[in-house]
C-alpha cells in the first residue's frame, strides 16, 4: 500500500524557513512538519504562527507541530506549579493548533538523564491536556525518547483516543528495553513517525553522554538500525505518512542541502519498500 513520504522542515541545513520548505517540495516530498522550538529563526522572533501558511503555500500538507521539550521534565515535577506551567505552556500550542487548523502536536514527555520517572499526580496534569485535545479535535502524540515506561504508563492510563504514540527509530534504537518493543507494543496506536539511524549505544543506556553524541538523526541505513528487523514488527494497520527527522552532522558529503534531500527521499523510498509501502 503506498504512504505519503514526509521529511522534518529543519533538517540541518541552515536557511531561512521558506527556503527549506521549497526544496523540501522540490526534492518531491509531499509532506513536512514544523518545529516550534527555539532553534526555528521565526518562533525566537515570534512569529510562529506564520509557519504554516509558508508551508502550505509550497503546497506541503503538514503532518504536524513538534513542541519544544527541553523543559518536559517539568510535567514529573514534585511542586504543582511547575506541573501547571508544562500544562499551561502546551495548552497554548493546542490553542494555536486549532486557531491554524494543525491536526497533531508531537511532544516529549521527559528529556535528557537521568529524568524523572513517571508519578500519579503528573499522569493527572497530562490528563487534562489530554481533555483540552479532545475538545479541540487535536491529536497529541507523545515521543519515544531515553523512558518508555513514561510512554506505556500516559497510554495506558490514558485511552483517549486523541492520546497517540510518535515513533522515533534512533531512540528506540538507542534506549528502547529492548529495541522495538515500544513500536510492537503501541503500533495500534501510532500516529506519526520519526524514521531516522543512529550512531552508539551508549554504555548505560539512561546516562547523559553530552547532545547528539549518539542521538545524531543520520540518514537510515548510515548507522546500527536493523531496519529489516524493523519492518517485521512495523504496524500493517499504519495508513499515515512515513516521515523522516534527518539532521546531518557531515555536511562536507552532500553537496548542498538539494543533493541531501534527493538522497534522502532515495532512502525513505528504500525504507518503504522494506515496509512494504511502496511509494
Amino acid at each position: 500500500m503506498t504512504r505519503p513520504l514526509g521529511i522534518f522542515s529543519y533538517f540541518g541545513y541552515e536557511s531561512p524557513l521558506a527556503a527549506r520548505l521549497e526544496l523540501i517540495r522540490r526534492a518531491g516530498f509531499g509532506h513536512t512538519s514544523l518545529w516550534w522550538g527555539p532553534d526555528e529563526a521565526l518562533v525566537v522572533a515570534g512569529r510562529r504562527r506564520e509557519t504554516p501558511a509558508m508551508a502550505r503555500d509550497q503546497g506541503l500538507v503538514i503532518e504536524y507541530v513538534h513542541a519544544p521539550f527541553v523543559e518536559s521534565n517539568q510535567l514529573w515535577d514534585d511542586s504543582p506549579a511547575v506541573r501547571e506551567t508544562y500544562v499551561r505552556r502546551h495548552r497554548e500550542y493546542l490553542d494555536d493548533c486549532v486557531r491554524l487548523g494543525l491536526a497533531c502536536l508531537v511532544l516529549h514527555v521527559t528529556h535528557g538523564a537521568p529524568s524523572p520517572g513517571p508519578t500519579a499526580e503528573g499522569v493527572a496534569a497530562f490528563e487534562r491536556l489530554v481533555g483540552q485535545a479532545e475538545q479541540a479535535g487535536v491529536t497529541l502524540a507523545i515521543e519515544n525518547t531515553r523512558r518508555d515506561d513514561i510512554i506505556h504508563r500516559l497510554l495506558e492510563e490514558i485511552p483517549s483516543p486523541r492520546l497517540k504514540f510518535c515513533y522515533d527509530s534512533g531512540h528506540d534504537w538507542l534506549w528502547g528495553h529492548p529495541p522495538g518493543s515500544t513500536l510492537a507494543r503501541w503500533g495500534g496506536r501510532l500516529a506519526q513517525t520519526h524514521f531516522a539511524d543512529c550512531d552508539g549505544p551508549p554504555e548505560d543506556p539512561l546516562a547523559y553522554s553530552g547532545p547528539h553524541t549518539h542521538d545524531r538523526h543520520l540518514l537510515p541505513g548510515d548507522g546500527r538500525i536493523d531496519w529489516p528487523a524493523l519492518a517485521k514488527i512495523f504496524p500493517q494497520s499504519y495508513t499515515g505518512c512515513l516521515l523522516l527527522e534527518v539532521m546531518p552532522r557531515d555536511l562536507s558529503r552532500w553537496a548542498g542541502p538539494e543533493e541531501f534531500l534527493i538522497e534522502a527521499r532515495r532512502r525513505l523510498e528504500w525504507v518503504a519498500g522494506l515496509l512494504g509501502c511502496c511509494p
